[in-house]
């Protein structure tokens, strides 16, 4: 399992305790807190890793509208225009958040 893939399990196991925690707190009355990720069942991390593989897949190929923001990422790094190998991560970040909007 990748880095990425588990951070995104991780977050898609995290938002969906979180919000099942929240519904059995209102259905029962008392607070319920969700299992950290170590301790969850093998087969709910699985089902998280399968989801996250999903959503990094169905991100694979970006929209036109992030292939220009990420342009747009490139060019803030100095203005220039050029597109340095080794600062990859703003460009990255505005292809990401226009798919976010």
């Amino acid at each position: 399992m990748s880095e990425m893939a588990e951070r995104v399990a991780r977050a898609i196991y995290q938002s969906q305790e979180e919000y099942r925690c929240a519904e059995l707190s209102k259905l029962h009355g008392h607070n319920y807190s969700f299992l950290p990720w170590e301790d969850a069942p093998e087969h709910w991390r699985n089902m998280a890793m399968g989801s996250a593989r999903a959503a990094i897949e169905a991100m694979r190929e970006p929209t036109e509208k992030m292939i220009e923001a990420g342009t747009v990422g490139w060019d803030a790094l100095d203005g220039s225009g050029v597109r340095p190998m080794f600062a990859p991560q703003r460009p990255y970040r505005a292809m990401i958040d226009e798919a976010l909007k």
